[in-house]
């Protein structure tokens, strides 16, 4: 990803909470890109190319987005949320994806939408949250970051467990994170474009 010195002229007066957002979403494990993955096709009430929608998107989600939209023109945001747009949008058309073992390669997985792409409504609506938030209502906040929210937890909340500390599946470090081979849970790959 691009990151200039100054990030403050880039993404707005939320500049340092965005910076982290986008930190976070370079570090995301197996499992947090799959679960976002999900939480977007519910979003948008997706089933699959050609298949009728399972449901119709939240009015109040539809509504937030909207009153961010016209904060964003109001209030000369347009191109903060661009720049983060770019950032996300280089993220999910990145090269690296990882897919559970015995799927990368196969012909599903050339035809299939991958998971950083399926996760766009999730990333995006909580990255423009954060670029706005100053200006968003708490409601309006929390609904467009409900599903990041859920998904990924806040790094100062997560407990790493080590080796015998018996932690539960969704801490980090634990068999949750494991994903294919060469994936390092929540840390990127080494070779991994930035």
């Amino acid at each position: 990803m691009r990151r200039p010195r100054d990030r403050r002229s880039r993404f707005g007066p939320n500049a340092d909470d965005v910076g982290g957002f986008l930190d976070e979403l370079e570090r995301l494990s197996t499992a947090e890109v799959l679960g976002l993955a999900a939480a977007g096709a519910a979003l948008t009430g997706d089933r699959g190319p050609g298949e009728p929608p399972v449901a119709e998107p939240d009015p109040r989600l539809a509504a937030a987005r909207e009153r961010l939209r016209r904060l964003a023109e109001t209030h000369g945001r347009m191109a903060p949320l661009r720049a983060v747009g770019d950032e996300i949008a280089d993220w999910a058309s990145s090269l690296v994806h990882w897919f559970p073992a015995g799927i990368a390669g196969g012909s599903e997985a050339r035809s299939e939408i991958s998971p950083r792409m399926a996760a766009l409504p999730v990333v995006l609506d909580a990255a423009y949250a954060t670029v706005m938030e100053d200006l968003l209502t708490e409601e309006e906040t929390d609904l467009l970051c409900a599903a990041w929210d859920e998904i990924v937890p806040d790094a100062d909340e997560v407990e790493v467990a080590g080796p015998g500390d018996g932690g539960t599946a969704g801490e980090a470090g634990t068999a949750a994170n494991v994903g294919a081979p060469g994936d390092r849970g929540s840390q990127p790959d080494a070779g991994a474009p930035g």
